[in-house]
């Protein structure tokens, strides 16, 4: 096809397209198909294995650990910079130090170029379809909905922790607050904002790392929209949600651990308030979860004057408009989550594309490399607490490409 152009725009155009095919044609051959899939094979068998230290009936840790490493390194920048001495990023030495092996030995493979802040990106979308393998399969034995995060080469490592950033959002605050957090450091819409904070369904809050304790669901190996499902009171037997003030943990603690919460609270930890279940007191929501679903407008220390409880709900809906989610039909951030609550693959299809974005944080438009490979699909048979296999069919509504 030829087009016109003047010769020194058509000249500077051509160079430009061969400059950007060496780049990505030099970043995918670092690691091929086949080396993903030995990776994946590592990274779910560490999975498999990971335990928490002070419970047996605590899932597989390791899982949810290596989402937050990854989304903790995109925090400015996806450059394989983790400061563990930081307290937002308490708890993140385990999956750091768990993976070093693994890691060392696939930078030794291409020669020293798969930066960390790949390795990281890689570890976190592998362990995502793990969480989505861990759903049960549907009626007819076919696959839930899964991610479409694709495997992207190309990031680049900063060489210290001296300029990391701290820019990480209050639990304790409102809407406001999160959705402008998540718009400055990662170009999140508020319908992105509501999307990717469904990772939450995935691992545990630990008070001597955080102040908060306990699961925000109870599956939480498994990526699917329970989130929503429990935020939006989805199981009226539990009873609405509460907000209770978090104990201080340190009577229960052992002294490796009362070490680490004083070392946390003298970096200004004060009073910890946490959404529980009204009948059992299980699960939790933070402020910055609830205020998605409800206008919860928190006072300073993080306390709400609102009850959202079964029969008594005197907590407006959240308002904040997202935009059409459905043709022609505008979404307020309450019935998004309403929406999410109840369509799994709707919310598994914008948590992706949320996901995409964060993982590419820092690195220019087009400076990435896909790598084209797809983990094997597999889900749980109902009943079962054992993982499946064998590949079933994909349900083609989460075969929307996503744009890299």
């Amino acid at each position: 096809v030829m087009v016109n152009r003047g010769a020194r725009t058509g000249g500077a155009w051509l160079f430009g397209v061969l400059v950007l095919v060496m780049v990505a044609s030099s970043v995918s051959t670092v690691l091929s198909p086949d080396d993903l899939e030995s990776l994946r094979v590592k990274i779910w068998k560490m999975i498999k294995h990971s335990k928490e230290p002070d419970c047996d009936d605590c899932g597989t840790p390791l899982l949810a650990q290596l989402v937050r490493l990854a989304f903790h390194d995109c925090v400015g920048g996806c450059d394989g910079v983790v400061d563990t001495t930081f307290p937002a990023n308490a708890g993140l030495k385990v999956p750091i130090e768990a993976i070093q092996p693994v890691y060392e030995e696939y930078a030794n493979k291409t020669g020293g170029n798969l930066s960390r802040a790949d390795f990281y990106a890689l570890a976190g979308t592998l362990a995502l379809y793990r969480g989505a393998a861990n759903q049960e399969c549907q009626p007819s034995g076919a696959l839930p909905a899964y991610p479409s995060v694709p495997f992207l080469l190309g990031r680049k490592d900063r060489s210290s922790a001296a300029e990391e950033s701290t820019d990480f959002p209050n639990p304790h605050k409102g809407v406001k607050p999160t959705i402008d957090w998540a718009k400055r450091v990662f170009g999140f819409n508020k319908r992105d904002a509501v999307a990717i904070m469904g990772a939450h369904t995935l691992g545990r809050a630990r008070r001597y790392n955080s102040g908060f304790e306990n699961t925000w669901t109870n599956s939480p190996d498994v990526l699917d929209n329970s989130y929503y499902y429990d935020m939006t009171g989805g199981d009226s037997k539990l009873g609405g949600w509460k907000q209770i003030e978090v104990e201080d943990p340190e009577n229960d603690l052992s002294v490796e651990k009362k070490k680490k919460h004083k070392k946390h609270k003298k970096k200004g930890a004060g009073k910890h308030y946490q959404w529980v279940h009204v009948s059992d007191g299980d699960d939790l929501m933070l402020n910055s979860d609830m205020c998605l679903y409800k206008d919860i407008k928190p006072e300073e220390d993080g306390e709400v004057a609102c009850t959202y409880t079964e029969g008594d709900d005197q907590c407006e809906d959240q308002h904040e408009q997202v935009g059409p989610v459905e043709p022609g039909e505008e979404f307020s951030m309450a019935e998004l989550a309403d929406l999410y609550a109840i369509d799994n693959y709707k919310w598994m299809q914008d948590f992706s594309k949320a996901f995409t974005q964060m993982i590419q944080t820092g690195s220019p438009a087009g400076g990435l490399a896909e790598i084209p490979y797809l983990p094997p699909l597999s889900c749980r048979q109902r009943g079962s607490a054992s993982h499946g296999t064998q590949a079933v069919p994909r349900d083609t509504r989460i075969d929307t490409p996503v744009v890299v």
